[in-house]
């Protein structure tokens, strides 16, 4: 606001007035994205083209045992190998999830599922990635296998020690049977050794 003067006098006010509502919704979307990003399970990083991490959220920091923001700005290389990265790469280009392992800082390993998306911010080439911790699916994964490899075992055991004997049992009745088979019907005794095989 300004007065508007004639001489020493005030004859009016002059309002300038800025429309906001925009910008403040604008302000609050923001706002509501970075409260997302917050709170996601899953790690979110953003790498920039010459493989520094640009922003990592709180699940990501988490998952590689690092404060919050401790990793901006240092190479991705520091926790992925050089064959992640091209995995990373190739998965942008439209690959599925890949699967492989990260270190954290502390030198500790997990197993992790990724999904990347190329992303271009201020005119540069970015990965926007978001990964999982999948260390606990993989253990249950193979104990899984393991169990069905037990099971699959104990089956053949039974079939082979029970089933077996008790076929082994039926035969030997069953050739004692073709003895008496011999004398009263000699023309049914072919069938009956096939029955016996």
């Amino acid at each position: 606001t300004q007065a508007v003067r004639r001489g020493a006098q005030v004859v009016g006010v002059a309002v300038t007035a800025t429309e906001l509502t925009t910008i403040v919704r604008q302000q609050q979307l923001l706002e509501l994205q970075g409260m997302i990003l917050d709170t996601m399970h899953e790690g979110v990083l953003l790498i920039t083209a010459d493989d520094r991490i640009r922003l990592t959220n709180p699940a990501f920091d988490r998952l590689f045992a690092s404060p919050t923001g401790g990793l901006i700005d240092t190479p991705v290389g520091d926790l992925l190998e050089a064959t992640t990265l091209d995995i990373l790469r190739s998965a942008a280009r439209g690959a599925a999830a890949r699967e492989f392992e990260c270190r954290r800082r502390d030198g500790t390993t997990f197993s992790a599922a990724c999904v990347v998306t190329p992303i271009v911010i201020d005119g540069e080439q970015h990965l926007l990635a978001v990964l999982n911790d999948i260390s606990e699916r993989r253990v249950l994964e193979r104990e899984i296998l393991e169990v069905s490899n037990r099971e699959q075992h104990r089956i053949g055991n039974d079939l082979h020690d029970g089933l077996g004997q008790e076929l082994t049992g039926v035969a030997l009745m069953l050739r004692a049977l073709a003895t008496q088979l011999r004398r009263s019907h000699p023309q049914a005794l072919p069938e009956f050794d096939d029955i016996v095989d």
